[in-house]
């Protein structure tokens, strides 16, 4: 089954910021700092892990949800049985999607490709993409699982 019923260009797939995925990511790193007080450490062990979450939670929000780091994913070119991921940088990897291991929820997404050197797993909410994208994302994969 072709890509797209009007062509055989690939699906390009252009990230934006995330606010969705923002907030997720830090209710979830909130709450595992909040957890920590129910924990029967020193205070010391306490304060450190909280630091690490804390830290954890800004470098996650800064790569994968405002995509801000030179790494952070900004493009998502999807051919018939492969694909191009481009970051902010400019570096561009040759990937290949996974086609069991994606997870799709109606209100996100969970890519898992395959470059060279890793295993590459892209959340992307609805508000990262266009609406046509975000669709056109949706069938590309459905086509894919059948």
């Amino acid at each position: 089954m072709t890509l797209s019923t009007h062509s055989n260009a690939p699906l390009r797939l252009e990230l934006r910021p995330s606010r969705y995925l923002t907030v997720v990511l830090l209710c979830s790193h909130l709450g595992a700092v909040a957890c920590m007080t129910a924990i029967p450490v020193h205070a010391a062990v306490k304060i450190a892990i909280s630091l690490l979450l804390l830290s954890s939670m800004v470098f996650a929000i800064y790569r994968h949800a405002l995509l801000r780091f030179g790494n952070s994913i900004h493009t998502i070119l999807l051919r018939e049985n492969d694909g191009t991921l481009i970051r902010r940088s400019g570096k561009s990897d040759e990937m290949e999607i996974s086609v069991d291991h994606n997870v799709n929820t109606g209100v996100m997404i969970v890519l898992t490709l395959i470059t060279e050197s890793a295993r590459v797993r892209v959340p992307i909410f609805r508000d990262m993409l266009d609406e046509d994208g975000y669709k056109r994302l949706r069938v590309y994969l459905k086509t894919r699982n059948s």
